[in-house]
Protein backbone atom coordinates (compact mmCIF):
# COMPACT_ATOMS: atom_id res chain seq x y z
CA UNK A 1 0.00 0.00 0.00
CA UNK A 2 1.24 3.52 -0.76
CA UNK A 3 3.97 4.91 -2.97
CA UNK A 4 7.06 3.43 -1.28
CA UNK A 5 6.88 -0.28 -2.26
CA UNK A 6 6.69 0.38 -6.02
CA UNK A 7 9.43 2.99 -5.71
CA UNK A 8 11.71 0.48 -4.02
CA UNK A 9 10.99 -2.08 -6.72
CA UNK A 10 11.78 0.40 -9.47
CA UNK A 11 15.06 1.34 -7.78
CA UNK A 12 16.32 -2.19 -8.47
CA UNK A 13 18.70 -1.94 -5.52
CA UNK A 14 18.65 -5.06 -3.31
CA UNK A 15 20.44 -3.19 -0.53
CA UNK A 16 17.44 -0.99 0.26
CA UNK A 17 14.52 -3.41 0.03
CA UNK A 18 12.43 -4.09 3.12
CA UNK A 19 14.31 -6.21 5.63
CA UNK A 20 17.77 -5.23 4.42
CA UNK A 21 20.11 -2.96 6.43
CA UNK A 22 19.77 -0.20 3.84
CA UNK A 23 16.04 0.09 4.51
CA UNK A 24 15.17 2.10 7.60
CA UNK A 25 11.55 2.76 8.53
CA UNK A 26 11.83 5.69 10.92
CA UNK A 27 8.18 5.51 11.91
CA UNK A 28 8.96 2.59 14.22
CA UNK A 29 10.96 4.87 16.51
CA UNK A 30 8.15 7.30 17.36
CA UNK A 31 4.71 7.12 18.92
CA UNK A 32 2.25 7.61 16.08
CA UNK A 33 -1.12 9.29 16.46
CA UNK A 34 -4.45 8.84 14.70
CA UNK A 35 -3.91 5.15 13.99
CA UNK A 36 -7.20 3.89 12.51
CA UNK A 37 -8.87 0.77 13.86
CA UNK A 38 -10.09 -0.05 10.34
CA UNK A 39 -9.20 1.14 6.85
CA UNK A 40 -11.68 2.04 4.13
CA UNK A 41 -11.47 4.04 0.90
CA UNK A 42 -14.42 6.00 2.23
CA UNK A 43 -12.02 7.54 4.74
CA UNK A 44 -10.11 9.27 1.93
CA UNK A 45 -6.31 9.34 1.81
CA UNK A 46 -6.10 7.28 4.97
CA UNK A 47 -2.81 6.11 6.46
CA UNK A 48 -3.28 2.64 7.97
CA UNK A 49 -0.31 3.06 10.32
CA UNK A 50 -1.31 6.48 11.59
CA UNK A 51 -0.50 10.09 10.77
CA UNK A 52 2.82 9.99 8.85
CA UNK A 53 3.89 13.57 9.58
CA UNK A 54 5.65 12.61 12.81
CA UNK A 55 8.79 14.50 11.77
CA UNK A 56 6.93 17.77 12.44
CA UNK A 57 7.26 17.20 16.18
CA UNK A 58 10.76 18.59 16.77
CA UNK A 59 11.27 16.23 19.69
CA UNK A 60 10.84 13.29 17.33
CA UNK A 61 13.78 14.55 15.29
CA UNK A 62 16.09 13.60 18.16
CA UNK A 63 14.77 10.04 18.06
CA UNK A 64 15.08 9.84 14.29
CA UNK A 65 18.63 11.18 14.33
CA UNK A 66 19.65 8.51 16.85
CA UNK A 67 18.06 5.78 14.73
CA UNK A 68 19.90 6.98 11.62
CA UNK A 69 23.17 7.20 13.53
CA UNK A 70 22.81 3.66 14.87
CA UNK A 71 22.02 2.28 11.42
CA UNK A 72 24.93 4.07 9.74
CA UNK A 73 27.29 2.69 12.37
CA UNK A 74 25.95 -0.81 11.75
CA UNK A 75 26.25 -0.53 7.97
CA UNK A 76 29.66 1.15 7.86
CA UNK A 77 31.40 0.67 11.22
CA UNK A 78 34.66 1.91 9.74
CA UNK A 79 33.12 5.39 9.69
CA UNK A 80 31.80 5.31 13.25
CA UNK A 81 34.15 8.02 14.51
CA UNK A 82 32.92 10.46 11.87
CA UNK A 83 29.28 9.50 12.45
CA UNK A 84 29.70 9.97 16.20
CA UNK A 85 31.26 13.41 15.83
CA UNK A 86 28.48 14.55 13.50
CA UNK A 87 25.73 13.04 15.65
CA UNK A 88 27.04 14.66 18.82
CA UNK A 89 27.37 18.04 17.12
CA UNK A 90 23.85 17.78 15.71
CA UNK A 91 22.39 16.68 19.05
CA UNK A 92 23.98 19.56 20.95
CA UNK A 93 22.73 22.13 18.45
CA UNK A 94 19.28 20.53 18.31
CA UNK A 95 18.85 20.56 22.09
CA UNK A 96 19.68 24.25 22.16
CA UNK A 97 17.11 24.94 19.45
CA UNK A 98 14.47 22.90 21.28
CA UNK A 99 14.89 25.12 24.33
CA UNK A 100 14.55 28.20 22.13
CA UNK A 101 11.45 26.90 20.32
CA UNK A 102 9.82 25.73 23.56
CA UNK A 103 10.17 29.18 25.08
CA UNK A 104 8.84 30.97 22.00
CA UNK A 105 5.89 28.62 21.55
CA UNK A 106 4.62 29.26 25.08
CA UNK A 107 2.95 32.44 23.84
CA UNK A 108 0.52 30.49 21.61
CA UNK A 109 -0.26 27.55 23.91
CA UNK A 110 -4.01 27.10 24.20
CA UNK A 111 -4.82 28.81 20.90
CA UNK A 112 -7.56 27.27 18.75
CA UNK A 113 -6.70 26.54 15.13
CA UNK A 114 -8.02 24.83 12.06
CA UNK A 115 -5.69 23.50 9.38
CA UNK A 116 -6.25 22.53 5.77
CA UNK A 117 -4.73 19.03 5.86
CA UNK A 118 -3.75 16.94 8.88
CA UNK A 119 -0.12 17.95 8.61
CA UNK A 120 0.75 19.72 11.83
CA UNK A 121 -1.07 17.54 14.36
CA UNK A 122 2.14 16.37 16.04
CA UNK A 123 3.43 19.93 16.26
CA UNK A 124 0.16 21.21 17.69
CA UNK A 125 0.04 18.40 20.23
CA UNK A 126 3.61 19.07 21.32
CA UNK A 127 2.94 22.74 21.97
CA UNK A 128 -0.57 22.43 23.37
CA UNK A 129 -2.32 24.13 20.47
CA UNK A 130 -5.94 23.04 20.12
CA UNK A 131 -6.77 21.63 16.69
CA UNK A 132 -10.48 22.31 16.27
CA UNK A 133 -10.90 20.92 12.76
CA UNK A 134 -9.61 20.59 9.22
CA UNK A 135 -10.72 22.28 6.03
CA UNK A 136 -10.52 18.95 4.24
CA UNK A 137 -13.55 16.90 5.36
CA UNK A 138 -11.37 13.79 5.22
CA UNK A 139 -7.69 13.52 4.22
CA UNK A 140 -7.11 14.05 0.53
CA UNK A 141 -10.69 15.12 -0.23
CA UNK A 142 -11.26 18.77 -1.22
CA UNK A 143 -13.68 20.71 1.00
CA UNK A 144 -17.33 20.83 -0.01
CA UNK A 145 -19.62 23.79 0.55
CA UNK A 146 -21.43 21.72 3.18
CA UNK A 147 -18.21 21.09 5.08
CA UNK A 148 -17.18 24.75 4.86
CA UNK A 149 -20.57 25.67 6.30
CA UNK A 150 -19.99 23.30 9.21
CA UNK A 151 -16.69 25.05 9.98
CA UNK A 152 -18.39 28.43 9.92
CA UNK A 153 -20.59 27.38 12.84
CA UNK A 154 -17.69 27.49 15.28
CA UNK A 155 -15.13 29.67 13.52
CA UNK A 156 -15.71 32.54 15.95
CA UNK A 157 -13.78 30.48 18.49
CA UNK A 158 -10.86 29.98 16.10
CA UNK A 159 -7.77 32.11 16.59
CA UNK A 160 -5.81 31.15 13.48
CA UNK A 161 -6.28 29.32 10.19
CA UNK A 162 -3.20 27.29 9.25
CA UNK A 163 -2.44 26.55 5.61
CA UNK A 164 0.48 24.61 4.18
CA UNK A 165 2.14 25.52 0.88
CA UNK A 166 1.39 22.20 -0.82
CA UNK A 167 -2.41 22.21 -0.81
CA UNK A 168 -4.76 24.73 -2.47
CA UNK A 169 -5.54 27.71 -0.28
CA UNK A 170 -8.79 29.02 -1.79
CA UNK A 171 -10.98 27.67 1.04
CA UNK A 172 -8.57 28.96 3.68
CA UNK A 173 -8.48 32.36 2.01
CA UNK A 174 -12.28 32.43 1.85
CA UNK A 175 -12.71 31.69 5.55
CA UNK A 176 -9.97 34.07 6.61
CA UNK A 177 -11.42 36.93 4.59
CA UNK A 178 -15.07 36.32 5.46
CA UNK A 179 -14.47 36.04 9.20
CA UNK A 180 -11.40 38.29 9.51
CA UNK A 181 -9.21 35.49 10.83
CA UNK A 182 -5.42 35.43 10.57
CA UNK A 183 -4.20 33.02 7.89
CA UNK A 184 -0.74 31.62 8.49
CA UNK A 185 1.05 29.72 5.74
CA UNK A 186 3.58 27.20 7.06
CA UNK A 187 6.26 25.11 5.39
CA UNK A 188 5.80 21.38 5.89
CA UNK A 189 9.20 20.16 4.75
CA UNK A 190 12.71 21.33 3.99
CA UNK A 191 12.55 23.36 0.79
CA UNK A 192 8.81 23.98 1.00
CA UNK A 193 9.52 27.70 1.43
CA UNK A 194 12.62 29.71 0.62
CA UNK A 195 13.52 30.13 4.29
CA UNK A 196 13.18 26.41 5.13
CA UNK A 197 16.66 25.57 3.86
CA UNK A 198 17.42 22.75 6.31
CA UNK A 199 15.80 20.98 9.24
CA UNK A 200 16.79 23.75 11.67
CA UNK A 201 15.48 26.47 9.37
CA UNK A 202 12.26 24.51 8.83
CA UNK A 203 11.32 24.68 12.50
CA UNK A 204 12.65 28.22 12.82
CA UNK A 205 10.23 29.18 10.06
CA UNK A 206 7.26 27.31 11.53
CA UNK A 207 7.80 28.76 15.00
CA UNK A 208 8.37 32.29 13.71
CA UNK A 209 5.32 32.26 11.44
CA UNK A 210 2.91 30.78 13.96
CA UNK A 211 3.96 33.12 16.77
CA UNK A 212 4.14 36.34 14.75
Amino acid sequence: MGWLPPLLRQANNPKIITGKPGFLDLSQFVTKIEVPTAVSRAQGDIHPEGNPHFYLDPYNISLLAKAIYDRLCAIAPENKTLYTENFNAFTTKWKNKLSEWDKTMQKVAGKNVIEYHKLYDYFFMRYKINLAGTIEPIPGIPPTSKHIASLEKYIDAIDVIVQDVYHPDDASQYLAKKFSKPLIVLPHDVGATKDATDIFALFDSIVRRITQ
